[in-house]
């Protein structure tokens, strides 16, 4: 968990020590300019989403940056756990497989347990019937200042209505949630 820096309120006579500066300078603009984030992908992507029906929690099988631990491939690899009390921005997207046929979504959750009606319901995005597109297609969520408590949980859930199973893409940039800390 990265300790978020309190500015000491300075007073005329007061004496300066070099650990006061490390402590109230140097960490201060160290943990400003390295927040903590994470950023997870699901590189080898999965199977398929069954035909209009709600995903589990989609699963991430690589980590791009995390420096909060704030993600873990052998527990709980759908979630990414926050580690400092905050404000975060959140990022997520899924890759879907082309098909010209019905409609694509993705929703973003908070402390769902896994599954797609658990937990907060944060936002949607996706796109229409008519609007599906015979490429592949990417619904994205940009969430900013997302309010969350140690221990907090993100996870996204896919669905799909192309008449059969859908893939899911893979690759760094297909399928994934980044989450970074903005403020306390």
């Amino acid at each position: 968990m990265a300790t978020v820096p309190v500015p000491t309120t300075w007073v005329d006579g007061t004496v300066v020590h070099g650990s006061d500066l490390n402590t109230q300078v140097r960490d201060s603009v160290n943990f400003l300019l390295g927040p903590p984030m994470c950023q997870v992908n699901s590189v080898s992507g999965i199977a398929s989403l069954a035909n209009a029906t709600n995903s589990a929690a989609i699963t991430f099988d690589a980590e791009t940056y995390d420096n909060d631990n704030m993600h873990s491939i052998g527990t709980n690899p759908s979630r990414v756990i926050i580690q400092t009390l905050g404000w975060f921005d959140i990022q997520t997207f899924i890759g879907y497989a082309g098909n010209a046929t019905g409609q694509r979504y993705m929703q973003l959750r908070l402390n769902s347990a896994g599954s797609a009606t658990g937990g907060t319901f944060i936002t949607s995005n996706g796109v229409g019937v008519g609007d599906a597109h015979g490429a592949a297609f990417s619904p994205a969520i940009n969430i900013t200042y997302q309010a969350v408590n140690v221990g907090d949980y993100f996870e996204i859930f896919g669905w799909q209505s192309s008449g059969g199973a859908l893939a899911i893409t893979g690759g760094q940039y297909n399928t994934g949630l980044t989450a970074r800390w903005v403020h306390n």
